[in-house]
């Protein structure tokens, strides 16, 4: 199905269990809005080119997986993300593209405890993906590329878990408004060690000029970002956790 033009391409608004699946949706302000919606599902379907690819107001317990959302333009003043989650949780976002658009790959704000894993977010104009306002999140086995500015920009948040991903080519990984405050609160390592490689493992950079130790892969030194146990290569497909 191919949906063009409107307010919404899918309108998803107070109802639950719902599966939204092999969709185009393009030039419309939102390719998919989930008003309310719980437990519902959007997978497989390109939402390139709206204004936003998923819109979730105040949506809870939600799956959005394997979506493409790339070339969001905004609308008229508004900002122009992949995904925009607003005053919702416990979503999953997961295995989804959400590059080059005008201003986020994926914006959360008032919104906790959900779990963003396996996503590309590259070459967005501004950040790969922002959390504001928004507490308990997981991010994981992302990878954040060449975005503009920050990576990740972190604003008046706490308490995420930040491991296992790949910041390549990106001027800033993580950004927040102060660096010491930002540190102390967020878990840049895996919840326990990794057999294999002998201890925790953080994130992925790029840019960390640090040797390996002990033959684990993991950074000897701390990233520039705080993170205690950088790995010394791109991150490999641990998904035990």
């Amino acid at each position: 199905m191919t949906i063009t033009g409107g307010a919404s391409g899918i309108d998803v608004a107070n109802v639950s269990s719902c599966l939204i699946t092999n969709i185009n949706a393009s030039g419309n302000i939102r390719g998919v809005y989930l008003a309310a919606a719980t437990n519902s599902e959007v997978r497989n379907s390109n939402l390139s080119n709206n204004g936003y690819g998923v819109y979730c107001d105040y949506a809870t317990s939600n799956s959005i997986a394997n979506n493409v959302a790339t070339g969001e333009h905004g609308n008229g003043v508004a900002l122009g993300d992949g995904i925009y989650m607003d005053y919702g949780g416990s979503n999953k976002v997961s295995n989804n593209d959400l590059s080059a658009n005008h201003v986020f790959g994926i914006s959360i704000f008032s919104s906790s405890n959900n779990i963003v894993t396996g996503n590309t977010m590259s070459q967005n104009e501004y950040y790969g993906v922002r959390f504001r306002q928004s507490d308990n999140n997981t991010f994981t086995f992302n990878t954040v590329r060449a975005n503009a500015q920050e990576g990740i920009c972190l604003i008046e948040t706490t308490n995420h878990q930040i491991y296992l991903n790949n910041f390549i080519d990106q001027p800033t990984a993580i950004m927040g408004p102060s660096q010491a405050r930002l540190y102390s609160h967020k878990r840049w390592r895996t919840p326990t060690t990794v057999p294999l490689r002998r201890g925790y493992m953080g994130n992925y950079y790029s840019d960390y000029n640090g040797t390996a130790s002990n033959g684990t892969g993991i950074g000897s030194t701390p990233s520039a970002y705080g993170d205690k146990y950088p790995t010394h290569t791109a991150r490999c497909e641990l998904r035990f956790f």
